[in-house]
């Protein structure tokens, strides 16, 4: 036990020392070339100390077979799952070898009560009816890789909201030598990122006034849904927005963690987004059918809250939205329409004049 132990320190002295982390279950296999002689590994334990820190990229509640994962989550079944593999090197893969898959959780406080700790002094080792592994697994004839999960209780690490929980899983085997320096995999779990953070920003652009961008700073979320409080939503991590018209509007993102719907978080932007546009103003008009000095108004005008009429021939203006005006005498009249954008200055109002001829 004690030469055990040795060998997996050595292994984490020397691969942790040079700062190597694991950031992806998709192990880049060790070439045939550097193992002339066939021999047995764990390719877990070429990055030394496997930790599981984030949440990935990839990480589905039903995984599609044959792709990479950190982890998966069976909700169902209540468990945290691991993949690894055992992996043959060498030129002779004729007959079937046998691995022995064992889990050891001492190692994790002999690591963690070093001078310097290879793993965070606070790890906690998971204890023996909290996880589950096969005994053993076949690497086939003909065949170089034999993959097998490691299950962890959920409830268990979810018991622990900011954790480090941590053990060992090595291999020996009776058929093939094993890699002394790969046979033990360190697998250490943040279990944080089981629960998702939501917070956000954000900024409006200075030369176009509805278009707003949204800066996510959300962490271990995995499903974006957000609600731009203008009936518009989207589910990208940090999307771009245009709204279609001036206001007030209150933004809000809804953050899914990986375990699903079980702890989804939300955040409102403290501060609500003000757009105020640029009005456009515009309009057309018609002759009345029961009077021929009677002009109908249609408002056309965009990004405008509020407007005023002058209809050219010195009577008062109009403050409707779209007004009629029966003229006096016919004649040919410039009428101006001033259309003011919301939280707007007057310096921001804008004119059309349309020469308008009564008959």
């Amino acid at each position: 036990m004690k030469k055990n132990i040795k060998n997996i320190l050595k292994v984490a002295l020397v691969l942790v020392g040079f700062g190597v982390m694991s950031t992806s279950c998709n192990y880049d296999q060790i070439k045939d070339a550097d193992y002339v002689a066939a021999k047995l590994y764990l390719p877990a334990a070429s990055n030394g100390v496997f930790a599981i820190t984030d949440v990935p990229q990839r990480v589905e509640f039903l995984p599609t077979s044959g792709q990479a994962y950190r982890f998966k989550i069976d909700m169902v079944r209540n468990k945290f799952i691991i993949p690894l593999s055992v992996y043959r090197a060498g030129f002779d893969k004729t007959k079937m070898i046998t691995a022995t898959i064992a889990v050891n959780t001492d190692t994790i406080n002999i690591l963690k009560a070093k001078t310097t700790p290879i793993i965070p002094a606070t790890t906690i080792a998971i204890p023996a009816d909290k996880y589950s592994v096969v005994a053993s697994v076949n690497v086939a004839s003909g065949q170089q890789t034999s993959d097998f999960d490691l299950e962890i209780d959920l409830p268990y690490l979810r018991s622990f909201p900011d954790a480090v929980i941590g053990l060992g899983v090595g291999i020996t085997s009776s058929d093939l030598e094993v890699n002394p320096l790969l046979k033990m995999a360190i697998i250490t779990i943040s279990t944080k990122i089981l629960t998702p953070t939501a917070i956000f920003t954000s900024t409006i652009d200075a030369a176009n006034k509805a278009k707003v961008s949204f800066k996510n700073t959300s962490a271990f979320g995995i499903k974006y849904n957000w609600d731009f409080g203008d009936g518009q939503t989207d589910t990208l991590k940090a999307p771009v927005h245009f709204y279609a018209a001036s206001g007030t509007y209150t933004a809000k993102l809804t953050v899914t963690g990986v375990l699903g719907d079980v702890n989804k978080i939300s955040y409102t932007l403290p501060t609500a987004i003000v757009i105020s546009m640029k009005a456009i103003p515009d309009f057309i008009y018609s002759v009345a059918a029961d009077n021929i000095k009677k002009i109908n108004f249609e408002n056309k005008s965009l990004n405008s809250v509020s407007y005023t009429w002058d209809f050219g021939d010195s009577t008062p203006v109009s403050t409707e939205k779209s007004p009629s005006h029966v003229y006096a005498t016919a004649g040919t009249y410039s009428v101006k329409l001033t259309a003011v954008p919301d939280n707007a200055t007057p310096a921001n109002t804008v004119t059309k004049t349309v020469a308008i001829v009564v008959k």
